[in-house]
């Protein structure tokens, strides 16, 4: 059998770390293709599958070549990338020009076009009726589900009297005049699945409901001298009312909690407070929310949110973390559970089942809703996995949300999954930035946090 060999002088899929005979008489005339394209020198793949790995078709296949030893390239990496190894990792629906090179001898190569296609819609929930007032919008395409949730969210929308309603190209229903008329959403991925919704343009829409986050706060009890904003919380029915405008008011409690007209709530005293909140359009629209409050250190985290300076597609839409099996997600940092857990690719790991970074740095933004003072804050790492950790971290603090303001730099923390509280300088602050500056970079492919507060002694 005529066999070509590699020596490797590095790790399996460094660019460079390679040995090769100078002799080319095996290979001169060997073909490569890469497997499975069609007649027309085009692989399709379909985005729900995330990745795909390379393999090439060897002529004569009496030449044996390492897979290692292949250079890959695409033309867009908006579509999809590739690793030294080969494997594809898909973004989105598109094409992509895909160039295969054997290192030894860049005469030996190859390129098909890479044609990723959308992951079908198999069901379309549209609303069962839209009432917008005239001269307003009301946004259509938000408010349509589809299955799978990772399925291509094209439509196209019609009006059947634009007189009364019009849709544009991205789903904004505009009122035109009062009267009724109906909208057709359908897909178009092929699969041409259609729903039509009737419309009712009205002269003014009245608040029908007020929805207080009960479903949070039930249970939880908030520290003396914490603040939030109760207003951010707040859910409007329906989402076009002509005039969403609620006021906040203790109905009671006084000496538990205040709160101001626009939803600030600040925890005063041990005890229970109710705070009421009214519509002011003149429907008459009122909702009630009952909150405890207990003396305590660390802070109650029901109502923070948080967000991220990672963006990723891995064909399932745009997220600000990892995918990580049934965690990952920054809210998981707040549940209570070292099982769960805030996850982000490591920079210089490239990508991890389909979510590619390319930030050149992690952090994380907490937002409390209100501004709070406090003094010192908890860290709890991943329950395992200790390559997965972060060693070192700087916070700031910010009042507006762009402007940060350094509180403590370099802040060296324990290898160790129990918990850890630092003592640090006393803050005002409603947001508080988080950002790594040192992790394992080269065990596993992730870097997590387990659990994250703050409190005042």
């Amino acid at each position: 059998m005529l066999a070509f060999s590699v020596l490797m002088l590095g790790m399996s899929g460094c660019s460079d770390d390679y040995e090769y005979s100078s002799d080319y008489s095996s290979y001169e005339n060997a073909t490569l293709k890469v497997a499975l394209v069609n007649e027309d020198n085009v692989l399709e793949l379909n985005l729900i599958n995330g990745t795909h790995t390379l393999t090439m078709e060897v002529t004569p296949e009496s030449l044996i070549i390492d897979p290692a030893a292949y250079l890959y390239k695409v033309s867009d990496e908006t579509v999809a990338t590739v690793d030294n190894e080969g494997t594809l990792t898909m973004l989105k629906e598109g094409e992509t020009d895909l160039t295969v090179t054997f290192r030894g001898y860049h005469n030996l190569s190859t390129s098909c076009k890479v044609k990723i296609s959308p992951i079908l819609t198999e069901s379309l929930v549209v609303p069962e009726q839209i009432t917008v007032e005239e001269e307003k919008t009301y946004d259509l395409a938000s408010n349509i589900t589809v299955t799978p949730s990772q399925a291509s969210r094209k439509f196209v929308y019609t009006s059947s009297d634009e007189d009364v309603v019009v849709v544009d190209e991205n789903g904004i229903v505009t009122g035109i005049k009062e009267g009724e008329a109906s909208i057709t959403v359908t897909t178009t991925d092929g699969t041409n699945l259609t729903e039509t919704i009737p419309v009712k343009v009205v002269g003014k829409i009245y608040i029908t409901a007020i929805k207080l986050p009960t479903d949070k706060t039930d249970g939880k009890t908030f520290v003396v001298g914490q603040a939030f904003n109760l207003a951010a919380q707040t859910t409007i029915v329906p989402s076009n009312a002509s005039e969403p405008v609620v006021t906040y008011s203790l109905k009671s409690g006084e000496g538990v909690a205040s709160v101001t007209e626009d939803g600030i709530v600040t925890a005063l005293s041990a005890g229970s407070a109710t705070i009421l909140a009214e519509a002011q359009d003149g429907s008459g629209v009122t909702a009630e929310i009952t909150i405890t409050v207990g003396s305590g250190e660390w802070f109650e985290r029901a109502l923070w949110t948080i967000d991220t300076n990672y963006r990723c597609d891995a064909g399932d839409g745009e997220k600000n973390y990892t995918v990580d099996g049934s965690t990952g997600a920054p809210e998981h940092m707040l549940d209570g559970k070292t099982s769960t857990y805030f996850a982000l690719v490591k920079p210089e790991k490239g990508s991890y089942n389909g979510y590619v970074n390319k930030n050149t740095e992690h952090y994380f933004v907490v937002d409390m809703g209100a501004s709070c003072e406090f003094n010192e804050f908890k860290w709890i790492h991943r329950n395992t996995t200790r390559g997965m950790q972060v060693w070192n971290i700087t916070l700031y603090g910010s009042n507006d949300g762009s402007a940060f303001t350094e509180i403590q730099a370099d802040i060296d923390l324990a290898q160790s999954p129990t918990e850890q509280n630092f003592d640090i300088p006393a803050s005002n602050y409603r947001y508080i930035k988080v950002q790594f500056n040192e992790w394992d970079p080269v065990n596993n492919y992730n870097v997590t946090v387990a659990e994250f507060n703050v409190g005042k002694k």
